[in-house]
């Protein structure tokens, strides 16, 4: 279920104000599986979008959800997927998380 949601998020253009409630339900779900789908909401390039960082930049913080294999997950799939978008919000995420604070990026977006 969580699975098609996902898939149909992000090939149904990508609603932001959806992205919330799909997020936290695959972090109440807590597995595996929900963790790789919020990775794919983070890495996905959302058809080439130009501002695409509201909704990828929550999906790389939800990771933090998982905690050492989240952070495991969101240095995977920058490395895999190393467009600047996804480095630059993984950068982003890691500071604030190292921080204490939350980015200003991500304040924005919520």
């Amino acid at each position: 279920m969580l699975e098609f949601e996902v898939n149909e998020f992000i090939e149904s253009g990508a609603n932001p104000q959806a992205l919330n409630s799909l997020l936290q339900r695959c972090m109440d779900d807590g597995g595996n599986k929900a963790m790789s789908y919020v990775s794919r909401l983070f890495e996905d390039d959302y058809g080439g979008t130009t501002y695409k960082w509201d909704l990828k930049e929550p999906a790389g913080f939800a990771l933090l959800y998982w905690k050492q294999a989240g952070l495991d997950e969101l240095a995977r799939a920058a490395g895999q997927s190393p467009r600047s978008s996804n480095t630059n919000i993984a950068f982003d995420i890691l500071s604030s998380a190292a921080s204490g604070e939350v980015s200003t990026m991500l304040s924005i977006a919520f």
